[in-house]
């Protein structure tokens, strides 16, 4: 497959951290913030919908529609996590980033993926002070596990969950943002 990087005006943001860390909360709020500019890339994911706000991040598929998606070669990315798959369809990749800042919650692998397909990434760490991690098992084990890939940041962001650090995470991330669209 060959990826047109003359398409892709902006580099994507990349958010990648731990499990509950506060990474969705973050991008709901830039993209509250800068809707003509920014848009969520989606994932194709196998997982049960938890609420309504998933529907802007993930696209709900059954294991079949997975595999058929993953035949078709269309998935340029592919992880499991949670116990549930992941992947990123490349020509919806595509719509997005020719037109907008891409928005994405990663995991390490992930990012590697990303980038062995030829997209330019921002890459954020997301460091949760005072998170209190989820208390799902699979989830705990599948972070410890990601975390074992290393990657390169270009940037680490304290998401305080103490008053008005969320603010402050929403303000530094909105500042890259700016950064990057000149």
């Amino acid at each position: 497959m060959v990826i047109y990087a003359y398409m892709q005006r902006y580099p994507i943001i990349a958010l990648v951290g731990p499990s509950g860390g506060g990474k969705t909360s973050l991008l709901l709020e830039i993209l509250k913030r800068f809707p003509d500019f920014c848009a969520p890339i989606k994932s194709k994911v196998t997982r049960p919908r938890r609420d309504e706000q998933d529907g802007l991040f993930y696209d709900f598929l059954t294991d079949g529609e997975f595999d058929q998606l993953d035949a078709q070669g269309r998935l340029f990315q592919q992880v499991r996590f949670g116990g549930y798959r992941y992947g990123c369809d490349r020509a919806q990749t595509d719509a997005v980033v020719s037109q907008k800042m891409g928005l994405i919650v990663l995991v390490q692998k992930s990012v590697l993926d990303y980038q062995a397909a030829g997209y330019k990434l921002y890459v954020i760490n997301i460091d949760p002070k005072g998170h209190q991690p989820r208390h799902e098992m699979q989830r705990l084990r599948d972070d410890e596990e990601r975390n074992k890939i290393a990657i390169n940041y270009d940037l680490t962001i304290v998401n305080s969950f103490e008053p008005g650090g969320f603010e402050r995470a929403v303000n530094m991330l909105a500042t890259v943002i700016n950064r990057l669209a000149l």
